[in-house]
């Protein structure tokens, strides 16, 4: 694992500000990954739903 030294931050996250809170700012720190590894997240997540409504419309006989 890749250990980060405070030089390579550049101005950190912090939820306690005088400025406004800025979603856009907090999400500037995330590393998204690689695009195909995304997608295959997201696509796993809507399997996952689609299979979850399935079972609930079985339960209620639809």
């Amino acid at each position: 694992m890749e250990q980060t030294t405070h030089s390579t931050i550049k101005d950190p996250a912090s939820l306690v500000r005088k400025q406004p809170f800025s979603l856009e700012r907090l999400l500037s720190h995330i590393d998204a990954g690689p695009v195909e590894e995304s997608e295959a997240f997201v696509q796993t997540i809507y399997e996952q739903r689609r299979a979850q409504f399935q079972i609930l419309a079985s339960r209620k006989g639809c």
